[in-house]
């Protein structure tokens, strides 16, 4: 292999380093984002049955 092969491998090394990290963060984006979905599906129902709640008087 030549010095210049040996420089593209480590550049293409590092490149395939960084995706992996910028696939890894978007993995953590989504999964940060159906948490907070989940956050909100859980308060709002909440607030439905406390609604109900009250109108069933």
């Amino acid at each position: 292999m030549t010095t210049q092969q040996r420089r593209d491998q480590i550049q293409i090394m590092e490149l395939e380093g960084f995706a992996a990290l910028e696939q890894l963060l978007l993995i953590q984006d989504e999964r940060e984002q159906s948490q907070q979905i989940r956050d909100m599906q859980a308060i709002d129902e909440e607030t439905q049955q406390e609604f109900n709640r009250f109108h069933n008087w």
